[in-house]
């Protein structure tokens, strides 16, 4: 899996709601993951666990 690298998850850390939506599905489509993977891998970086 490509590794989303830090900026870019603090980035859409920093948004919510429709902002967030559409950061988290341009981030999907350019890292060739599923926007629901994107969520998730922003959410243990959040908590402060490292990506996968």
């Amino acid at each position: 899996m490509s590794s989303i690298p830090v900026d870019v998850l603090t980035r859409i850390s920093s948004l919510q709601g429709y902002e967030r939506q559409l950061e988290v599905a341009s981030v999907a489509q350019q890292y060739g993951i599923a926007p629901e993977e994107v969520e998730a891998i922003v959410n243990r970086f959040s908590k402060g666990t490292p990506q996968q």
